[in-house]
């Protein structure tokens, strides 16, 4: 959920996220890497078997949100709003990354789709 510093609490599982102020993105990480470590414990090495792709998205999104909180972190330091759309931007990359392993399609996908029929002048 974003923009929680303008909206108001809806749910009880989600967890509030604001790019302007940072508010939530340590807690973003923290509840993502605590469901990896999570599922990865209940399984054995001998189970569990990421495709390469998978972990390549994976590393990409835990990435992305180390970036977020680097930038949040940075922003409080010299309360300054000006990386409001590069932690925004992290998090959307953070989220595509996910959403490419369990087959969410992103809107770049849909307009790739939708002109990929196109011809567009010569």
């Amino acid at each position: 959920r974003t923009k929680c510093d303008l909206a108001p609490d809806r749910c009880c599982d989600a967890i509030a996220v604001s790019a302007k102020t940072g508010e939530g993105t340590a807690e973003l990480l923290q509840a993502i890497r605590e469901k990896l470590s999570g599922s990865m414990t209940s399984l054995s090495a001998d189970t569990l078997a990421l495709l390469p792709r998978h972990e390549h998205l994976l590393g990409k999104a835990v990435q992305c949100l180390e970036n977020t909180e680097e930038l949040t972190a940075a922003q409080r330091e010299e309360s300054t709003l000006s990386d409001e759309e590069l932690i925004a931007n992290e998090l959307r990359q953070a989220l595509d990354a996910l959403g490419e392993i369990i087959g969410t399609i992103s809107p770049d996908d849909v307009l790739g789709r939708v002109f990929a029929g196109f011809c567009i002048g010569k």
